[in-house]
C-alpha cells in the first residue's frame, strides 16, 4: 500500500521542479529578446548563444 504522504511529498517535489524549469526557461527567452540574442543548446548539452544578425531583425516604422 502507498502512502499518501510519500506521494504528496514526491508530486510536490516534482512540481517544484518543472517551476524552477519554467522560471528558467522564461529568464532565457527574456535575455534573448532583451538582447537580440539566440540561446540554444548544442549536441553535448552545452548552451551556445549567438548574436542575431541585425539583417534578420525587424526594421524600425518610419512614420511618414
Amino acid at each position: 500500500m502507498k502512502s499518501k504522504f510519500f506521494t504528496k511529498k514526491a508530486g510536490d517535489s516534482a512540481q517544484k521542479f518543472i517551476d524552477e524549469v519554467w522560471r528558467t526557461e522564461d529568464k532565457a527567452k527574456r535575455l534573448e529578446t532583451e538582447n537580440n540574442l539566440i540561446i540554444k543548446e548544442n549536441a553535448e548539452g552545452l548552451t551556445e548563444i549567438e548574436p542575431i544578425a541585425e539583417a534578420s531583425l525587424p526594421s524600425p516604422k518610419v512614420k511618414g
